[in-house]
């Protein structure tokens, strides 16, 4: 059974039935569904994230991820969104919305609504950014640039005054903030003693929001160079 149900989730068409039990489509079944991506680790997890335009021709959440796990976690997950507080028909989106264990064994959440990065949707407003940095900080719109469900997002930002910073929200299982200090560590050490390997800035850990800032850092794309490498080749 889990075998066909990890099967199941590379699937957009046999996923689209699955995908409209999601409370935040309303009841519209997926016009389109595009696997974007997906997260393996044997023994460990197995998600699917997929881009959705919904039956009503208006886009519906820009992303939907789906974990293949046992019911116990799934229903442990739903009870932590709680009940649904929206009414039928509204527009409205609540927590329940955005979360569904539905058999066999798949875990739906929509993006931005991510139980294990709870502050997440707060980082993709820029108004909430700068007002939880006190004003250091003024980002005028963002970008998502990667996310994995229940783990991590990062998330580029324009700056008003900084050009480009980036942000990164994630399960840190080591306490808030330990991958900024060792970020900040690591970046000290190099800066006075190894000038030929450089690290991105770290600016600031921001804990309201469990959100890291590094500055942009100059230089060459280290995934665009891999790639035109395997054009010329």
């Amino acid at each position: 059974m889990l075998a066909d149900t990890a099967l199941m989730l590379l699937d957009p068409e046999r996923m689209a039935p699955v995908l409209a039990g999601l409370g935040v489509l309303r009841g519209n079944p997926p016009a389109s569904i595009e696997l974007r991506s997906t997260w393996v680790k044997p023994g460990r997890y197995f998600n699917a994230h997929y881009s959705i335009v919904d039956d009503s021709g208006r886009e519906g959440p820009a992303t939907v991820s789906a974990c293949l796990g046992d019911e116990a976690r799934g229903r442990r997950v739903e009870d932590k969104a709680g009940t649904h507080t929206c009414e039928e028909g509204s527009r409205s989106i609540c927590r329940a919305c955005n979360t569904a264990y539905v058999s066999p064994g798949i875990l739906l959440q929509s993006f931005p609504g991510d139980y294990r990065l709870p502050t997440l949707p707060r980082c993709l407003q820029p108004k909430r950014v700068r007002a939880e940095t006190q004003g250091t900080f003024h980002p005028l719109d963002c970008e998502v640039v990667a996310y994995r469900p229940g783990m991590r997002c990062q998330i580029s930002y324009s700056m008003k005054n900084r050009g480009r910073v980036f942000g990164k929200v994630a399960v840190e299982k080591r306490g808030a903030g330990y991958g900024f200090g060792v970020h900040a560590r690591l970046y000290d050490a190099l800066l006075s003693r190894a000038r030929s390997v450089r690290l991105a800035e770290p600016l600031a850990y921001v804990e309201p929001l469990r959100l890291t800032l590094i500055a942009a850092a100059e230089g060459t794309d280290l995934s665009k160079s891999m790639r035109r490498n395997e054009e010329q080749a």
